[in-house]
């Protein structure tokens, strides 16, 4: 049988657009495994940073490289970047690799095998101090309904409150007035508010 091109020649799957809802749910993942990652997660964490296209000294990886040099390089003096281009040009995929890198040596080892003029920038890395990465995707957030501040606040606080770290900080204000609430209102009121509870009256705490 004669072969078809199909036969010949294979082209690798497209990764499809890349959100921070995507990066959230491979953190999970990896947060759930121990030292050895699971065969499924490994293959997503390759593909995610293989297919991140920075080839030695084009546009991409003087950008990849400028955001790691800043953050590592800050000392705590706080620094901002501006990340700015057309739909699916690959910026989410870009903040996606750069959370990975700053916070899972496994990821930096992955990366480097396919992207070895990163080498550098692994061994500064190594040596720098700890970072919370706080990846906030404000396409969940509503801009007419909430302050900015309030949502980086909360972000950082459910960071903090993961098994990784297992902090509860009550950062925005909303998470602040509730902890007030369970510290000075319900332990004086606990009996009227199950009363009430019980008769329907009053949303279960929690609940919004």
């Amino acid at each position: 049988m004669r072969p078809t091109i199909g036969d010949l020649i294979c082209y690798p799957e497209e990764i499809g657009p890349i959100s921070l809802g995507d990066l959230s749910s491979l953190r999970e993942e990896i947060a759930q495994e121990s030292s050895e990652l699971s065969l499924p997660a490994a293959r997503q964490l390759r593909r995610l940073l293989d297919d991140y296209v920075a080839a030695d000294g084009d546009q991409a990886e003087q950008t990849l490289s400028a955001i790691l040099a800043s953050i590592i390089d800050d000392a705590g003096e706080g620094s901002s970047m501006i990340i700015q281009g057309p739909v699916r040009s690959g910026k989410s995929h870009l903040l996606a690799v750069t959370a990975l890198l700053l916070e899972y040596p496994a990821a930096r080892h992955t990366f480097v095998d396919s992207h070895p003029h990163f080498a550098p920038f692994y061994r500064k890395v190594e040596q720098a101090q700890p970072l919370l990465v706080v990846p906030t995707p404000l396409g969940e957030h509503r801009g007419d309904q909430e302050h900015l501040e309030d949502i980086i606040f909360d972000r950082t606080a459910q960071e903090l409150a993961r098994s990784k770290y297992e902090v509860t900080v009550p950062l925005s204000q909303q998470s602040y007035a509730l902890k007030l609430i369970e510290r000075h209102v319900v332990p004086l009121y606990t009996e009227q508010l199950n009363e009430r509870y019980h008769l329907g009256t009053v949303t279960p705490p929690g609940t919004r």
